[in-house]
């Protein structure tokens, strides 16, 4: 695997996320490094909802929908979703899933890697994220 090959480290990815996340207890997932932050789990689960939310735009993209993207405020999003109430193994699972699913539209092109997408002020360049994790 090279990282210019963004569907081998998206695949990779989740092994090397999920080893680093195997080893802790439940209370330990629960910790927060400073008030008012997110808790791992609510990390893992913030990982699985943008996976899902970049998923979405990408597709839109290879589709050739004009339609503006809009933002999402990914604070927003944590509170209602309890990650917290759920098992960190759950998270994981979850991760696991929508990540398979990204990898599966990737690896068959049902969405692209590099494209355009429109915005209110005209057209953005748009790049499928990957972030070695090592």
């Amino acid at each position: 695997m090279t990282e210019s090959d963004p569907v081998a480290v998206l695949a990779s990815q989740i092994d090397v996320t999920a080893g680093l996340l195997r080893g802790l207890s439940e209370a330990d997932a629960l910790k927060r490094y400073a008030p008012g932050k997110w808790s791992v789990k609510e990390v893992v689960g913030h990982l699985a909802d943008t996976e899902r939310i970049m998923g979405y735009r990408a597709l839109r993209i290879a589709r050739a929908d004009e339609t503006p993207l809009p933002g999402f405020d990914e604070n927003a999003y944590v509170p209602p979703a309890k990650f917290d109430d759920r098992s960190l193994d759950a998270l994981i699972a979850d991760f696991r899933t929508v990540r398979a699913a990204t990898v599966q539209a990737a690896a068959n092109g049902v969405i692209s890697y590099t494209d355009t997408y429109p915005t209110s002020g005209g057209s953005r360049f748009y790049r499928f994220a990957v972030h070695q994790t090592n």
